[in-house]
């Protein structure tokens, strides 16, 4: 998921128990209240300031350090704002044209941009590569940047890997390793998947096309129908996917490897490796790489299932007998792909008639069911967790827990354990602010909130357990990097 950050008028929020907000407002950007001694791990920090005219950035040693009356390191400077985590760009103007930069954990050095540069975004591609949305730049943790064409716009496929386009129906691919771009080549379609060479690009009309962008060809393979959401995944040798109630492993010129049928469902993980498919037999994981088929002890093919997976942790809810106008008992349960075994989720989940996969996010993978608009979410270490409706999956957290945002509200955020509990956190937001991108910091969390007019910023502190009202610890400055 993406949060949307309205011009540079952030507010960085902190939550924490037993604390309370200070109505002291200083002009300009400042620090309004320290840093409370017990949030730690937090080391060297870029804000951006804005005093309604000109955008410049402040650097210190230290989160929660004093920011009035410190030197900018750049005056007049576009920044691709977004988790403040990932490597991002910066793009001089004015008094520092020229003076580019990478920020990264907190610390800014010079680069050289390609030229007409534009930065908006900043999110993530790969486990060690970013990207910037409009006019594409890749920027991986060395500081190494590439950009596939100019004017170009890079973006992350449904399941799995990164595109850009730079013209109307034509698509090319990104190594998510090196950042480096393959060539566009003319599809019917957007790409749904990527290999993560960015060799291989995946669409669908009415059959599944698989693109080879090294030798420029886009190959039609399997029949599809045209309006399915189809899941599938780029492994080592082709594309897996169900079509025909068979699971099968597509290669780019078209031949087949047929490795489980009959199949109704299936769910893979990212890599590639493993699916967990529902055959007549009941559920089975099946590697990828190998075609080997383990079956899972004690499910049932009397059952209808939903499946959808994070990693190498599968999330199953199983509805017996479903229909519209008449709900039956339902049951959670999760599988370890690597060992094939199942275990029992603690979680009481009401009847239901039906359930569907909900978008994906980083770490996340999660189904709604139906009639009562809960949310099961499983993270990549097998924790799962349910939300009522409403509940957006956002992020996962240490100590067997899920971060929710929450539909149409933005004063609050939800946090839920692997035992059915759930805590709000209020935000700190006001009318007219936004929660943007979370960081989590111990048992804090470091919130951005953007407000409408610059340079209006604020910082909040609340607890994951939900105690305590925000606390304000800079105004005027978004955190635009943090070590």
């Amino acid at each position: 998921m993406r949060v949307r950050i309205l011009g540079t008028a952030l507010t960085l929020a902190l939550v924490s128990a037993g604390c309370t907000t200070t109505s002291n407002a200083t002009p300009g950007p400042a620090r309004v209240n320290p840093l409370p001694a017990d949030v730690q791990g937090l080391g060297p920090a870029v804000f951006v300031t804005n005093d309604g005219t000109v955008e410049s950035l402040i650097a210190v040693a230290r989160f929660g350090d004093e920011i009035a009356g410190v030197a900018p390191l750049r005056r007049r400077a576009e920044v691709a704002l977004g988790d403040p985590r990932l490597p991002t760009v910066v793009h001089g103007l004015g008094d520092d044209s020229g003076k580019d930069g990478i920020l990264e954990g907190g610390r800014l050095t010079d680069v050289e941009l390609p030229q007409n540069t534009y930065v908006d975004r900043v999110f993530r591609l790969g486990p060690s590569l970013s990207g910037t949305g409009t006019w594409c730049l890749t920027i991986r943790a060395d500081g190494a940047i590439a950009r596939p064409a100019a004017e170009s716009t890079c973006e992350t496929a449904r399941y799995g890997g990164a595109y850009w386009s730079a013209a109307p129906d034509m698509w090319g691919g990104i190594n998510l390793s090196t950042g480096a771009a393959t060539k566009a080549i003319v599809l019917p379609d957007y790409p749904m998947a990527a290999s993560p060479d960015g060799r291989y690009l995946a669409t669908v009309t009415d059959r599944l096309i698989l693109a080879d962008l090294t030798k420029g060809t886009a190959k039609p393979t399997v029949d599809l129908p045209e309006w399915r959401d189809q899941p599938g995944v780029f492994t080592k040798d082709g594309y897996a996917l169900v079509h025909d109630q068979k699971l099968s492993v597509v290669h780019p010129d078209g031949t087949l490897r047929n490795l489980l049928a009959p199949v109704s469902e299936a769910a893979f993980s990212s890599d590639g490796r493993y699916a967990l498919a529902d055959d007549s037999s009941g559920l089975a994981v099946v590697d990828l790489y190998s075609g080997a088929v383990r079956r899972i002890a004690g499910s049932s093919s009397k059952h209808v299932p939903y499946l959808v997976v994070a990693g190498h942790q599968a999330l199953v809810v199983e509805i017996d007998n479903p229909g519209i106008d008449h709900p039956g008992p339902a049951s959670a349960s999760a599988v370890d792909l690597t060992t094939a075994r199942r275990r029992a989720v603690a979680l009481s989940v009401p009847e239901e008639t039906d359930a569907q996969v909900m978008d994906p996010v980083d770490g996340l993978a999660s189904l709604q069911l139906r009639g009562s608009g809960d949310v099961l979410t499983i993270t990549t270490a097998g924790t799962v967790t349910l939300a009522p409706r409403g509940a957006l999956p956002y992020l996962p957290l240490p100590g067997g827990r899920v971060l929710y945002r929450l539909d149409k509200r933005e004063d609050a955020l939800l946090v839920a354990d692997d035992r059915g509990g759930h805590a709000e956190i209020r935000t700190g937001a006001g009318a007219g602010e936004d929660v943007g991108d979370v960081v989590v910091a111990g048992d804090h969390l470091i919130l951005a909130l953007s407000g409408r007019q610059p340079p209006s910023a604020e910082t909040t502190l609340v607890r994951l357990d939900g105690t305590g009202k925000p606390l304000v610890l800079y105004r005027g400055a978004v955190l635009a990097s943090l070590g």
